[in-house]
């Protein structure tokens, strides 16, 4: 199993990192450094290089994994559920391809704030 470091702001995270097109190309992309922008309970950043075609239908994200959204290059990871909607479902907040899913808790990143350094790095 790859797992990587990602640190944002004050905060530090263990994730493994999935075999799938998105997850191989964040692998090659290590390390790389961006910059937290932070709405509602998510934290999103850029990666650097290709972003691969996806094949398939979009994978919905859940709080904890880490998507990689559109052809931008955009990750996102949410760290908490949307509010009640009118029919009274918790839903996910973005889809797009899953490529981590953090291991341990994920609600310190309550405590990032826009422009925080984003940090992902490869670890044994």
């Amino acid at each position: 199993m790859r797992k990587i470091k990602i640190t944002i702001g004050p905060v530090e995270l263990h994730a493994k990192l999935l075999d799938t097109p998105a997850g191989n190309a964040i692998f090659g992309s290590l390390p790389f450094l961006s910059m937290a922008r932070v709405a509602d309970s998510a934290v999103t950043f850029s990666a650097p290089g290709l972003v691969p075609a996806h094949s398939g239908p979009p994978a919905m994200g859940r709080p904890g994994d880490f998507v990689l959204c559109g052809r931008s290059g955009t990750c996102g990871i949410d760290f908490g559920n949307l509010p009640f909607t009118r029919i009274r479902r918790r839903g996910p907040r973005r889809s797009g391809d899953v490529w981590a899913r953090a291991m341990g808790d994920i609600a310190a990143l309550k405590h990032v704030i826009d422009g925080d350094r984003v940090a992902v790095q490869g670890v044994d």
